[in-house]
């Protein structure tokens, strides 16, 4: 059936199932200028709410917070052949004891002009959202992800498809991998800004083997720190264009980038980067940088390599500037070791 709900109030309620607050199965339903809060699934998914399979849910100026459950999803659990899309809401301080700390996502769900903040799952990834290997998710228009917390992708943790259009990710960060992002499926970011994310190993981003990821159309990653790839991690296929990387910070290597994979850089910039050990800009260990019109410069690393490090595998670069870059102990712009080759054409 079909159910509208309008300026309510869903409030500290509890089920032994799915759905603390919220029980949508097979119906249409439209939640209206509400809150969802304080509600919990004991035993389940969604403490604040699910929407069962072949469900559709609309969230319109909705505040779903401080809901929790005992697996995922704690603010909304959105099942298999569904479709939810939320505008101009609020997800705030749920929490779950498994993936997704606000949201888990096995179907379609479109995320426009909404804050997610301050939501957790313990021991478990995805402390903002989770999506599932046949999830789609569209995040738009000035859509917020700001401290959250997960082992892995304190934001955000994909293995479907996930594309991100003029949204922000500000101070989350994950103690594992992929401050902000962890990846294993397919993710595009377009014109989106990172800020000041933390994490062990891709401080903004972490990509596995298995993911695919382009990052274009004057996206920003700033001030981003980790251990290794301050900014990027990179362990599968990736294309930056059009974007820049600034004012990222590594504890060991890849102030910017620590690329082991393909790395597609053009018509980018990476300045103003730090490594405390190697790979001012850019760290590439055994994977294939290639960089096309683009700025390298100034980065620094306190030990080699101030713009790239290049440690055994391959670095091509065309038609770019690698100018006022840095390194305390050898290879200002590039230094090449253990049988890498690099290769610098203008």
């Amino acid at each position: 059936g079909d159910a509208t709900i309008t300026d309510s109030d869903i409030s500290i309620n509890q089920s032994n199932n799915g759905g603390g607050g919220i029980f949508n199965d097979g119906g249409t339903m439209k939640i209206n200028k509400s809150t969802v809060a304080s509600n919990e699934s004991l035993a389940a998914n969604g403490g604040g709410i699910f929407n069962g399979i072949m469900s559709m849910l609309t969230l319109n100026t909705v505040e779903v917070i401080n809901n929790k459950s005992l697996n995922g999803g704690a603010g909304l659990f959105n099942f298999t052949d569904t479709t939810a899309t939320i505008n101009d809401s609020t997800f705030s301080g749920n929490e779950s004891n498994n993936d997704g700390g606000a949201i888990f996502n096995h179907s379609r769900l479109a995320i426009d002009n909404t804050t997610i903040e301050d939501n957790k799952t313990l021991a478990h990834d995805g402390g903002a959202l989770w999506n599932d290997l046949k999830g789609e998710v569209t995040i738009t228009n000035g859509t917020h992800f700001e401290l959250n917390l997960a082992t892995r992708g304190d934001a955000i943790f994909n293995n479907g498809k996930v594309t991100v259009k003029d949204s922000f990710f500000v101070l989350n960060g994950a103690p594992n991998w992929g401050g902000a992002i962890g990846n294993t499926g397919s993710l595009t970011i377009d014109n989106s800004s990172f800020t000041e994310n933390s994490s062990n190993t891709g401080g903004a981003l972490h990509n596995q083997a298995s993911g695919k990821v382009i990052i274009q159309n004057n996206s920003f990653l700033a001030k981003n720190k980790a251990s290794d790839g301050a900014a990027i991690s990179n362990r599968g296929e990736m294309t930056i264009d059009q974007s820049t990387l600034s004012k990222n910070t590594s504890a060991i290597s890849g102030g910017a980038i620590n690329n082991r994979s393909e790395l597609f850089i053009l018509r980018s910039t990476i300045n103003e980067n730090k490594a405390n050990d190697n790979g001012g800009g850019i760290f590439n260990a055994v994977g294939k940088t290639t960089i096309s019109t683009s700025t390298i410069g100034p980065n620094e690393a306190v030990n080699r390599g101030g713009g790239i490090y290049n440690d055994g595998g391959s670095v091509i670069v065309s038609r770019s500037s690698l100018k006022e870059n840095t390194a305390g102990n050898g290879g200002g712009g590039i230094a090449n070791f253990n049988g890498g080759t690099a290769a610098v054409s203008y």
